[in-house]
């Protein structure tokens, strides 16, 4: 939020605004440190944020009386933000892929492939898995490397126009502030439960075809629960539930994501020996861990909102989720 823009004597700022001027603050500032040092905490920033933003704007634009100005925003942030985030992807994926090489020689994962009888047994079996994973490790530091390179192109080229592309949304919603406050808000919490909804037909049939885009939404379910989930106990607790089904389906997402590039990497792999057998297990056991979580956590978060669907679309924000207080349901989830 800008200190040039004065809001009328006696005029309290509005909690998304204060929410939405701290997220672009943090994007800019971290889109500069990656284009000098791409670290894995600066590309998981600016990507997490440009999401986090995308979702904010949109749910502040549905409020408003639709209008060339704000779709024409919205839809220039969601353009730049989608290019932004596919061009660090390959950066993001090979950061997540290195720790989770590295997790495989520790002993903590030795303990648990011999419990799941995957440990090699032999030492020439070891060594042949040692050198898979070494091999793999090379090859994604390379593509991290290539990927950073190519991301330094981009922001020399992009990246004014990229802060540009946000200080006018900020500016547009800085602009509209007053007229939020006339509204009666669609609560967060109730715009992450809608969200839920709509991915609730794939819930009874996840698997690993449809997991991946029921991951896509969850995440963006809970970044509008989280919204308020600073300010309100009861968003807390729907956040707490979203963000345990989007860590199980991440969790599963990468194991499968890496050993699809093992399979790539390792063409001549042996389907019983090595880390390809090892990584398909744990992608296996990801997946069915994932498939159960968000399918119990679903149903019960599902069963309660569904009853208080339109009561939900119309609560103002603060006061968001009455009736989920004191709801044991929630409370199980």
């Amino acid at each position: 939020m800008k200190a040039s823009l004065l809001l009328p004597p006696g005029y309290e700022v509005h909690p998304l605004q204060v929410k939405w001027g701290q997220y672009f603050d943090r994007w800019r500032d971290s889109l500069t440190e990656c284009a000098h040092k791409p670290t894995r905490k600066n590309v998981h920033t600016v990507r997490g944020l440009t999401l986090r933003l995308g979702v904010l704007a949109e749910y502040c634009v549905h409020q408003l009386a639709a209008d060339a100005e704000s779709v024409s925003e919205l839809r220039r942030w969601g353009k730049e933000g989608r290019k932004l985030r596919r061009e660090m992807a390959p950066i993001r994926d090979a950061d997540v892929f290195l720790g989770r090489l590295s997790y495989l020689k520790s002993p903590q994962m030795s303990a648990k492939l011999a419990s799941a009888q995957l440990n090699p047994t032999s030492k020439r079996e070891n060594a042949k898995c040692m050198r898979e994973i070494e091999k793999l490790t090379q090859r994604v530091q390379q593509q991290r490397q290539e990927a950073i390179e190519e991301l330094a192109e981009m922001l020399e080229k992009r990246a004014k126009r990229l802060k540009r592309v946000s200080v006018k949304l900020e500016d547009y919603l800085d602009s509209q502030v007053g007229n939020f406050s006339k509204l009666e808000f669609v609560s967060a919490s109730g715009a992450a439960l809608t969200k839920l909804a709509t991915l609730g037909k794939a819930v009874p049939s996840l698997d690993s075809a449809s997991l991946h885009s029921f991951r896509k939404g969850v995440k963006e379910a809970l970044y509008l629960a989280e919204l308020a989930a600073d300010t309100d106990a009861a968003s807390n607790k729907l956040a707490v539930t979203l963000r345990k089904m989007h860590v199980a389906t991440g969790d599963w997402h990468d194991w499968h994501a890496l050993a699809q590039v093992a399979r790539s990497v390792l063409p001549e792999y042996d389907e019983l020996v090595g880390v390809v057998p090892v990584l398909e297990k744990l992608s296996e056991d990801g997946l069915l861990s994932a498939v159960e979580i968000c399918q119990g956590s679903a149903a019960r978060l599902l069963k309660v909102g569904m009853d208080d669907g339109e009561l939900l679309k119309r609560k103002p924000v603060g006061s968001v989720l009455v009736r989920f207080k004191d709801s044991d349901s929630l409370r199980q989830a």
